[in-house]
């Protein structure tokens, strides 16, 4: 029998990381599609007498293109990372990481029970710290290219990347700790 099954705590502490780097897929996902989203798309339209973002051209230019490499599926995080490189908000390094990140997700979802029962499948928790590095990334280039140049709180003064946060940002510290402690618990616990 898996010794991972026998010990409760240890079982606890697996959900509760793989809880937590799928949050933070989820925080990552959020920001590269709805940013860009809320960016092209700026009309409004009454549907059904209840007022809807109205999606431009563009947009749907995005949100319906096909990949060779998903057997040409849609996937609007695929569009959005691809749209998020020909910005340069990301480099291609990225886009792959990003697209790790998707494909770990994936795995650790769908095959969740193994990851938390199986003794010879680990979490790889080092994928929490590519998903904070790229929120932290998109995030700040979002604040940087788009909101500071639009608010007149900003004029006149030098703001780096080091001097930028957002609630996002403080919500991946956060869930970054929370990990980190999960991670020492584990650790105690021997798994």
């Amino acid at each position: 029998m898996p010794f991972k099954l026998l010990n409760d705590e240890l079982v606890k502490a697996n959900l509760s990381i793989s809880s937590l780097i799928v949050t933070s897929y989820e925080l990552l996902q959020s920001i590269v599609t709805n940013k860009i989203k809320y960016f092209l798309c700026v009309e409004y339209e009454l549907i059904d007498g209840e007022m809807k973002l109205k999606e431009s051209d563009d947009y749907l230019r995005i949100k319906n293109q096909k990949h060779p490499e998903l057997n040409g599926s849609k996937n609007l995080y695929v569009s959005s990372c691809k749209w998020l490189l020909s910005e340069d908000c990301i480099t291609e390094e990225d886009y792959h990481v990003l697209q790790e990140i998707r494909l770990y997700r994936n795995k650790l979802v769908h095959q969740l029970p193994n990851f938390i029962i199986d003794d010879n499948i680990s979490i790889d928790i080092l994928i929490f710290d590519k998903i904070k590095a790229s929120i932290e990334k998109i995030e700040k280039w979002w604040i940087l290219f788009f909101e500071i140049p639009v608010n007149p709180d900003f004029d006149n003064q030098e703001i780096s990347e080091e001097d930028i946060s957002s609630g996002i940002i403080i919500l991946i510290n956060y869930l970054s700790s929370m990990l980190d402690a999960e991670i020492a618990r584990l650790r105690e616990l021997g798994g």
